[in-house]
């Protein structure tokens, strides 16, 4: 894995701590979204975000539902049991119009999104978890080598069938050759809860963060980061929050998502 530096999950140093309480404090400055998945929020009447929702893709009807038994809420979005099919989950936005966020150049607008998933399984399979433009269904990943849709745009996670245990940091502009940040940017498994996080700093710089609960000190490591000058950027595009899953086997392949946070200055 390519540490380019470590940061605190919590505390002052943490790198989400500062906009959480600008949000929470500056409500007019700050759009912020939680989403705990405490109750099936998969409608246009989510109670934790009122004036959108989350809306499920599953290929032959993948089952997906809030477990049980666990602290908090978790939601699992799951593949089916038919080989190359995939389940994808976004956020409508407000309005169900799709748009939560943009990351502009110089536009002294940062943005910070969060989430804590954990892969229930990683042979046979890909995912994608981070932020792209709004209503794909099953347009995400969209061969048997789990590759990413050409004509989309995305900033993200990812990973591929050839390396399933490697977390990709990826970009792309629609029908824009795609962007591998950094491959391998961490090393994921089927046992523990990983941290993820993406940072714009407002003016040119994304950086990419991961945390594997696994490792016993509570930081982040930043494992890449672009610009967003450079070739293929979503510059000034419109996006969401997405989550897919695919399975190239006739195996049902589940994403636990314990929660997920995005705040952005107005």
């Amino acid at each position: 894995m390519a540490v380019i530096k470590t940061e605190h999950l919590d505390g002052g140093a943490g790198i989400m701590q500062a906009p959480r309480e600008a949000a929470l404090h500056r409500p007019r400055d700050w759009f912020r979204l939680w989403e705990d998945f405490l109750a099936f929020p998969c409608d246009d009447q989510s109670p934790y975000l009122p004036t959108g929702g989350w809306k499920v893709y599953a290929e032959a009807g993948g089952a997906n539902a809030v477990m049980t038994g666990q602290i908090g809420g978790v939601f699992e979005l799951k593949s089916d049991g038919d080989a190359h099919d995939q389940a994808t989950m976004t956020c409508t936005g407000p309005g169900g119009s799709g748009t939560l966020c943009e990351i502009v150049k110089h536009s002294g607008k940062p943005l910070f999104f969060e989430t804590r998933v954990k892969f229930g399984a990683v042979a046979d399979s890909g995912f994608f978890i981070g932020l792209t433009e709004e209503g794909l269904g099953d347009n995400l990943m969209t061969d048997t080598t789990l590759v990413m849709a050409t004509d989309i745009d995305f900033v993200g996670f990812h990973t591929l069938i050839g390396t399933p245990t490697e977390l990709d940091l990826v970009y792309q502009t629609a029908n824009v050759t795609a962007v591998e940040v950094e491959g391998a940017a961490d090393i994921i498994d089927a046992t523990n809860w990983f941290t993820l996080a993406i940072h714009f700093d407002g003016k040119e710089t994304v950086k990419w963060y991961v945390h594997n609960a696994g490792d016993t000190t509570p930081t982040y490591a930043l494992v890449g980061q672009a610009d967003v000058d450079d070739t293929g950027f979503p510059d000034g595009e419109e996006l969401t929050i997405t989550y897919g899953v695919k399975s190239v086997t006739g195996a049902e392949i589940p994403l636990y998502i314990d929660y997920v946070e995005l705040i952005q200055r107005r």
